[in-house]
């Protein structure tokens, strides 16, 4: 009984022991690193709405345009993401909140903070249909 009573023990030490090993990361996830103070950019990209591409490309060029107005210089991290969350925000209360006429289902506007060597700080998502925003 007591050999039984090991075999269990042994068991399930060797089971919690593969366990632990299989949830290893193996490589590092975490984003890039972004500098202690940098320059940044908002940029966007967009899909759906039921528009052409041709369509999605003049939205978001045009929507580039405005936003590459905004710019965030020698700023922390912490800083631009403020910026950021702002812009963000005044977005959808003040520019989108009505929606937007002419389009069909739903539009996603991903939307990017980077740093100018290119590294992603932060990304937002605004879900317009021609009633509103989420």
């Amino acid at each position: 009984m007591k050999k039984l009573a090991n075999l269990k023990f042994m068991v399930m030490a060797m089971f919690v022991a593969m366990l632990s090993m299989s949830l290893t990361a193996c490589s590092d996830d975490d984003d890039d690193d972004v500098p202690g103070v940098a320059n940044y950019f908002i940029e966007c990209k967009m899909n759906g709405g039921g528009l052409t591409n041709q369509e999605l490309m003049q939205l978001e060029s045009g929507l580039n345009s405005e936003l590459s107005q905004i710019t965030i210089k020698g700023a922390t991290k912490s800083e631009a993401i403020y910026t950021f969350d702002e812009v963000i925000l005044n977005l959808k209360r003040k520019v989108f909140v009505d929606g937007l006429p002419g389009i069909s289902g739903t539009l996603n506007i991903a939307f990017s903070l980077k740093t100018t060597d290119g590294i992603v700080a932060k990304s937002a998502i605004i879900k317009v249909t021609k009633n509103g925003c989420e």
